[in-house]
């Protein structure tokens, strides 16, 4: 046999080789890979595998978000692209955008660009969002305009934040405390109880303090040590669960949550030499400028925040039978919102707000009927009822940086149909 016929058979046989070989390697890689984990939303008011519904967005699940280390929304923007979520105007509004389109109109006059639900309960005040993920199954970030099913507050995308709910008859816990720089203590727990074998209780809370990254340099005599954007806030959730039959169960959730987190804000350096007064002079004469650390400044009054929210619902889930379940969602929550601000950001008496107050209260309810099981036509009918008090006011003393202004107030309802 010729080297050249030789060579040629060995070159068959490690193809047939390699050909019978690959699927068994395969099959051993495929075993040592971990699943996929399935991620189920509510992105279309119904349980569906995200994988899919037809929608532009990102779900997290709550192990997810502790691995991550996502803490609440100020940390979500960074797994969550084109998603913002910021102080405005003076530091301590904060407002949501998502793909660049949102509303920087925090006022009681204003409405969001990006839809807020906490529970499947819409909050209309951005202001009154409760930061802080913790005890969460998942979050839903829905971009693009969602008006269909979440209504003319959506233009920009919604954000859905479930949260845990009690699991009947088993006793759970867990609590962790995180330590830092700048006397960060962070405490988180949560318990859930069964109380008979159809009712249970499950509560978390989280506290959260450190100290503030901006030193204050002057006027020490006004607040002494002054900081700025430091970490002051707790929160507290309650799920009670009932279960009535195989086919409904009704949770009531209560909820509260503090804010007391001074802003940090700072004026571009130099003070503009050409700011004039109501005389037409240089106002900022006489000034210092800001010390040559990003994190010193100068002002002659304490920015602060003061923000209390608390929030009350009961949802009803019925299977009401022929594939047909029914959805109720009754909620009820109270903001109150006060914010003060040096607005010239200097240590001499231009201008500040001495404060901006915001306190409303606002009663939803949505009612919802949808196809359920795999059904090959899926539909969808419902009602949402909003309606909301608004009183706002400020104080905002000045010579002459900026002209006075006046804050809105009132009250109105809304209703609106959906479906799909």
């Amino acid at each position: 046999m010729s080297n050249k016929i030789r060579l040629g058979l060995l070159a068959q046989a490690s193809v047939f080789a390699l050909i019978s070989f690959a699927p068994a390697r395969a099959a051993d890689d495929d075993k040592d890979k971990a699943p996929i984990e399935k991620v189920t939303v509510t992105a279309q008011k119904r349980l569906e595998d995200v994988q899919k519904v037809p929608i532009s967005m990102k779900a997290l699940t709550g192990n997810q978000l502790d691995e991550r280390g996502i803490d609440g929304l100020a940390s979500l923007k960074f797994q969550v692209p084109s998603l913002t979520f910021g102080g405005q105007v003076t530091g301590g509004e904060n407002a949501i955008t998502l793909r660049g389109v949102g509303s920087e109109n925090v006022t009681g006059g204003g409405d969001p660009g990006v839809a807020y639900h906490a529970d499947g309960v819409y909050i209309g005040r951005t202001v009154g969002i409760d930061e802080t993920f913790f005890d969460v199954e998942r979050v839903e970030v829905l971009r693009g305009p969602q008006g269909t099913l979440y209504g003319r507050n959506s233009t920009g995308g919604a954000i859905n934040v479930i949260t845990r709910k009690p699991q009947l008859g088993e006793y759970s816990g867990a609590a962790d405390v995180t330590i830092g720089n700048y006397n960060r203590l962070t405490t988180r727990a949560m318990a859930n109880v069964p109380l008979g074998d159809n009712v249970a209780f499950r509560v978390a809370g989280v506290v959260n303090q450190r100290d503030g990254y901006q030193d204050i340099l002057s006027s020490p005599g006004l607040c002494g040590d002054c900081e700025g954007d430091a970490a002051d806030n707790f929160n507290v959730r309650g799920h009670l669960l009932f279960k009535l039959s195989d086919a409904a169960d009704l949770l009531i959730t209560a909820g509260h949550f503090e804010n007391n987190e001074p802003v940090a804000i700072r004026l571009k350096e130099p003070f503009p030499a050409n700011n004039s007064g109501f005389a037409g002079s240089n106002r900022f004469v006489g000034s210092l400028p800001n010390p040559t650390d990003l994190r010193d400044v100068r002002k002659d009054f304490k920015d602060g925040l003061d923000m209390s929210t608390s929030n009350v619902s009961a949802t009803l889930n019925w299977d009401i039978g022929s594939d047909i379940s029914l959805t109720s969602i009754t909620a009820y929550q109270k903001l109150h919102w006060n914010q003060s601000a040096d607005g010239d950001g200097s240590e001499l008496p231009l201008a500040y707000t001495k404060y901006w107050a915001n306190d409303s209260d606002q009663v939803s309810q949505e009612l919802r009927l949808a196809s359920s099981g795999e059904t090959a036509n899926k539909w969808l009918l419902g009602a949402f009822l909003y309606r909301e008090n608004v009183n706002q006011g400020f104080q905002f003393i000045d010579t002459g940086y900026n002209f006075l202004g006046a804050g809105p107030g009132g009250a109105g309802p809304s209703v609106a149909p959906f479906g799909d």
